[in-house]
């Protein structure tokens, strides 16, 4: 039986497209690569700027940002938009994701860009924003992986890159209806940050025994039988396994029995089906610990460790500091 290319392209998530017709053999297939990658979502050009543009280019972020630190630009849409604005003001005229990394690249490289007299100012504006963790992490992380996957990007390059950043909220939420893509934009940023693992805190996760923490975990049993409200309201780590073998989710939560919910009762799971692979309640298995630490050793070093060494499916992957 032949393959379906059609129902395949759909499963990725791909759509039709009318395309000049091609010939058989290497040099149609060439053309048919070329005519199929034309219609890929590309980022946005990237234009040089001169030490000139970049001084005008924190001026015009200074006149504007009213203390909000420059993160703001990577999840607040209106803001990022005043910023745009103001840059080309000053006489910046750049794709707004080449306007944003600079600007972060000024603010990382404080030094540097002093002894050339361009300066940011410390932030002052205090604002929390309402965390839509841990009800919805699963679905942020998922979508992130996603465009990892499909798309060969970072976290970054997501939230930078209008483009990118289109497709993962569109994707996130079918999975979290009802959140703005503010939210789910500093959701992504927030995955981000709590994937990454510290130089100080390197020795001691290099030491974890993943081995010594998976038999505490207790299990709950498939998703087709498991009982909410028998698991604790409190913060620590959930597994999701398929079959008990495969890993596909590890994520450390200020709330279990909120983020069992989502995961078994939500509709994130389904949205990830695909023809390759379908989401069965009765092979998938929920584990966890409840608790802020084990072992006198804090649960999101834990969380880290396993997932850099179980390399869960839906997990965004660990990086460590240079």
């Amino acid at each position: 039986m032949p393959l379906n290319y059609y129902a395949i392209g759909k499963a990725l998530g791909g759509a039709m497209v009318p395309g000049q017709r091609v010939r058989f053999g290497n040099f149609g297939r060439v053309r048919l690569e070329g005519e199929s990658r034309r219609h890929y979502p590309q980022p946005e050009p990237k234009v040089e700027l001169t030490l000139d543009n970049e001084r005008d280019l924190a001026a015009a972020f200074e006149e504007m940002r009213n203390g909000h630190a420059t993160d703001r630009l990577l999840w607040d849409g209106d803001f990022a938009k005043r910023f745009y604005e103001a840059a080309r003001a000053h006489g910046v005229h750049a794709p707004a994701s080449t306007l944003t990394r600079r600007l972060i690249n000024i603010r990382k490289n404080p030094t540097r860009y002093a002894k050339q007299g361009i300066i940011l100012s410390s932030s002052t504006a205090n604002e929390p924003q309402p965390s839509i963790i841990p009800r919805f992490a699963h679905a942020v992380e998922f979508a992130l992986v996603r465009m990892r996957v499909r798309y060969n990007v970072s976290i970054d390059d997501i939230l930078i890159d209008p483009n990118f950043s289109r497709l993962y909220v569109n994707f996130a939420s079918q999975m979290a209806p009802g959140l703005t893509a503010n939210d789910l934009r500093l959701g992504a940023l927030y995955i981000r940050k709590s994937r990454f693992l510290r130089r100080e805190d390197k020795t001691l996760f290099d030491h974890l025994d993943p081995q010594k923490i998976e038999p505490k975990l207790s299990c709950y049993g498939a998703f087709s039988q498991l009982r909410i409200d028998d698991v604790p309201s409190s913060e620590g780590i959930i597994e999701v396994r398929e079959e008990s073998t495969r890993f596909l989710y590890i994520t450390r939560t200020n709330d279990l029995r909120c983020a069992a919910r989502e995961l078994v009762h939500g509709p994130a799971l389904s949205v990830m089906s695909n023809h390759f692979w379908k989401p069965d309640r009765d092979s998938l298995v929920m584990s966890a610990i409840a608790g802020k630490d084990y072992d006198n050793i804090s649960l999101r070093q834990w969380q880290l460790k396993l997932i850099a060494a179980h390399e869960p499916v839906f997990n965004w992957p660990i990086k460590t500091a240079a």
